[in-house]
């Protein structure tokens, strides 16, 4: 447990950036001794970060009183990584369970434009944490705040010192690829300086400067400016009367089929035009910047887009810094509207993103119309199981599954199959989990049609599925293992719930009664939904003779949900796996 962690930060005019850090640390269990190695980053390069009045002692509580073990400076430990990176390392000796860790020391740095954000939270709890900043007039920086306690506490007003106390740790949770992105931060930027001479330097660029120096930089232009070799490119692809949409369609094929990405990401490309052409493969940029430019030969209204993926966190309007984003891709406007494409993840529908993009705002680059660009989310992605069931022997049931995927659903199943033999795909993944399951035959259709549904049918046999004695049959009426987990099966949410894409899932059950049998029970309806109708669930089942139907389906209406919702998603998805369970029962007529 962090007992304190605490920062003052002091700019004076002529003098260099000092920041005093002093964190006390308690070792509550025998797992957390390792806290007892610390290890602190710096930068050597050309003299900027010094590390001085390095303090650091072990607080043990032996027979009653207070013992303390004190670092020399011999125990202090300098390694140089590379021509730019230092690293200063300490282990702190007698640690025991109970044990209270403290050091401090002073960083000097003459990057004034390098100060670090502040993180009032860890990977443990924090009982209190504290930064204060005293800035000489000389330099303007811009404060920004993270987090949902310190935007409240400091929303108005100039502050120069900031505090937080009893901080959860930072724990990953489900449904939520970067928790950094909401954790309780302070950013400092420093803005602008007044020189020597009394005069206003400005450091931090407006975006359209971002843009316009950015877009001419010489590895931007070695790919864009081939417009010559890129109609040649595009000839034999695209026809005189292709719809501008045709032309979007068939030179994101062309791109997507036909170069390979290499796994990297980032914001400048590695090759020019010559090399991306005669390899066939490159990072994100090289790929998507050639997407551009062919977009560009065809006559559209192409442009790079920058953006930083769900992994790597969220992008900030107030700092315009290049590390912010580590992927472009390619936007299109047509129409009044935006089209997004990402070229360097293979085969896919044009204008279906991958996941890792999705994540809200992009900022497209160009000379003289800099603007941002939200990131669609599909509307909705959907699977649909259908089951045709007639049985004449409970100990033997024999079934038709049909499963339908659209958008995401479908491009994720594509992948799952390229390497894997569908029936046991199928049998691992799309049924029951049971011992006595088999799949008799099992097809597929459209696996090699990007831009339709997937559709998978299989005909199975089930020794398992029933529950039987003299007089009753114990049916349960879901036969697929799919989705039959409890996604939300935690109490308490600290962080949002980001399901990456509105879903849908539907279950349909069309069950045959054998003449000999009636039907004695089976669920209730249920139709529950979330506030402001942001998703629900639906169950409901009908009996017309000997003809059974149950219809189930589960949907999020949106992606994204609070900490403050969670209850409510918690609740539904509770019932969603309570109502699964439920069985349907038999009886033998007399």
């Amino acid at each position: 447990m962090v007992l304190s962690d605490y920062a003052n930060i002091k700019i004076l005019k002529y003098e260099p950036l000092r920041i005093h850090y002093c964190k006390r640390i308690k070792i509550l269990d025998e797992k957390a001794k390792g806290r007892a190695d610390i290890i602190i980053p710096y930068y050597h390069s050309d003299g900027y970060d010094k590390i001085n009045s390095m303090r650091a002692q072990t607080i043990n509580v032996v027979n009653g009183k207070i013992e303390k073990t004190a670092l020399k400076n011999k125990d202090f430990f300098k390694t140089k990584l590379d021509e730019h990176r230092s690293e200063l390392k300490f282990s702190f000796p007698n640690i025991k369970v109970g044990s209270i860790i403290e050091y401090s020391y002073t960083l000097e740095t003459g990057r004034y434009n390098n100060l670090k954000k502040w993180s009032f939270q860890t990977d443990i709890p924090t009982l209190y944490s504290q930064v204060n900043a005293s800035i000489d007039s000389k330099f303007n920086y811009r404060v920004s705040y993270q987090g949902a306690r310190l935007m409240k506490k400091y929303r108005e007003g100039n502050y120069n010192s900031w505090m937080l106390t009893n901080l959860p740790a930072i724990k990953p949770e489900p449904f939520c690829l970067n928790e950094h992105d909401y954790i309780e931060q302070i950013n400092f930027q420093l803005e602008s300086y007044y020189n020597s001479s009394g005069f206003k330097e400005m450091v931090l660029k407006t975006w359209d400067e971002f843009a316009k120096d950015l877009i001419n930089e010489q590895e931007f232009q070695k790919i864009l400016k081939k417009v010559k070799e890129g109609k040649e490119i595009i000839a034999p692809i695209i026809k005189p009367n292709d719809s501008d949409h045709d032309k979007i369609r068939k030179i994101f094929d062309h791109v997507s089929s036909n170069y390979e990405w290499n796994e990297y990401v980032g914001v400048y490309p590695s090759k020019n035009f010559k090399t991306i052409v005669a390899d066939k493969k490159g990072n994100a940029q090289d790929i998507n910047l050639l997407l551009v430019l062919l977009m560009r030969s065809a006559g559209l209204d192409a442009d790079p887009v920058l953006l930083s993926t769900k992994s790597h966190g969220f992008v900030s309007k107030s700092f315009t810094f290049t590390d912010q984003f580590n992927l472009l891709i390619c936007n299109v406007h047509l129409d009044g509207k935006d089209i997004l494409l990402d070229a360097s993840l293979g085969k896919r529908p044009y204008d279906l993103l991958p996941v890792r993009n999705l994540n809200f705002l992009g900022f497209l680059i160009h000379e003289n119309k800099s603007r941002w660009v939200e990131i669609p989310v599909r509307k909705k992605t959907r699977t649909v199981k259908l089951v045709n069931m007639k049985f004449e022997n409970p100990e033997k049931i024999k079934y038709k599954l049909e499963v339908a995927a659209r958008e995401y659903d479908a491009y994720n199943l594509r992948n799952e199959l390229k390497n894997t033999d569908i029936k046991k795909y199928f049998f691992d993944n799309l049924v029951r989990e049971a011992a006595e399951v088999s799949i008799d035959s099992v097809a597929s259709k459209n696996l090699d049609e990007i831009n339709k549904p997937v559709f998978i049918t299989a005909y199975i046999t089930d020794k398992n599925l029933c529950v039987t004695n003299d007089e009753f049959v114990y049916l349960n009426p879901f036969v697929d293992y799919f989705d039959a987990t409890n996604l939300f099966s935690e109490n308490i949410r600290y962080f949002p719930i980001d399901l990456i894409y509105p879903f849908e899932r539907s279950y349909i059950l069309n069950l045959t009664i054998p003449e000999k049998y009636e039907v004695l029970e089976y669920p209730e309806p249920l139709n529950l939904k979330l506030p402001e109708e942001k998703g629900f669930i639906k169950f409901a089942s009908s009996l017309n003779n000997n003809n059974f139907q149950l219809r189930m389906t589960i949907m999020f209406k949106d992606h994204f949900f609070l900490p403050n919702e969670y209850p409510y998603l918690k609740e539904l998805y509770d019932l969603y796996i309570e109502k699964r369970q439920e069985q349907i029962v038999l009886k033998k007529k007399t």
